[in-house]
């Protein structure tokens, strides 16, 4: 989503109360209500530089777009970790510090695997209206979701799996969730905030200049946002 300001005024609603019904003719229809407060999505800069000489970006062809790719490369990385876990102090909050844990008892089975788990947390924000889109897990735990057999020597991930997807969610691999967890997310209901999506400038510093010496500078300024009435689809 793109922004115009560094700092976003959302409204949100909460603590919302009665429902709308069918009503006799003549009769008053119900009363809907909520508490309204607003929130400020702040937008963080994420930065990397790298040094060249001038000689290289002349003499060897498209040096300086490779420069350029591999800064939006790194730019790119440090934004997926920090929407993923970052702590929302001096950084942007990210989707496992918004998420909350697993709760739901009434779903059952036995010998449960690791698809079972992410099944039962599908079905926990299904029955509060809520219909996930991505499960993230640690690339540990997703070889052994692929390596597990039947007792027929028969990988399971045959059966749960297709095309990549498993019951619908795209399955994402990822350092930044702990083995033995899992992340199930309707990544719907949680907004990136873009003020600057990518920006490469050139310049000297300190005595570079003389050194023949250039700096390439890569910056991205974006944030995060989740409403208080979607905390349930993570």
């Amino acid at each position: 989503m793109a922004v115009s300001s560094p700092n976003v005024v959302f409204v949100d609603k909460y603590n919302a109360q009665g429902t709308a019904a069918i009503t006799a003719e003549g009769a008053a229809v119900p009363l809907v209500s909520a508490e309204l407060k607003s929130e400020t999505a702040n937008i963080y800069l994420v930065g990397a530089y790298e040094k060249i000489s001038i000689q290289m970006l002349s003499d060897i062809d498209f040096m300086a777009s490779f420069i350029e790719q591999e800064l939006r490369y790194q730019l790119a990385i440090a934004s997926d970790n920090l929407f993923l876990t970052g702590t929302g102090s001096s950084q942007p909050k990210g989707i496992t510090i918004y998420a909350l844990g697993f709760t739901i008892t009434s779903v059952t089975t036995t010998n449960a695997n690791n698809f079972d788990a992410i099944r039962a947390a599908v079905a926990q924000q299904q029955s509060l209206n809520f219909f996930p889109t991505h499960v993230f897990v640690n690339p540990i735990d997703k070889a052994n979701m692929d390596l597990v057999k039947d007792n027929y020597g028969r990988p399971l991930v045959k059966e749960y799996m297709e095309n990549g997807m498993l019951d619908g969610l795209k399955v994402v691999a990822s350092n930044q969730i702990a083995v033995g967890y899992v992340l199930v997310a309707d990544m719907t209901k949680f907004k990136i905030l873009n003020l600057l999506a990518y920006q490469v400038t050139y310049g000297w510093e300190n005595d570079d200049f003389r050194k023949n010496l250039v700096s390439v500078a890569g910056i991205r300024r974006s944030g995060t946002y989740v409403s208080l009435n979607h905390l349930n689809a993570f």
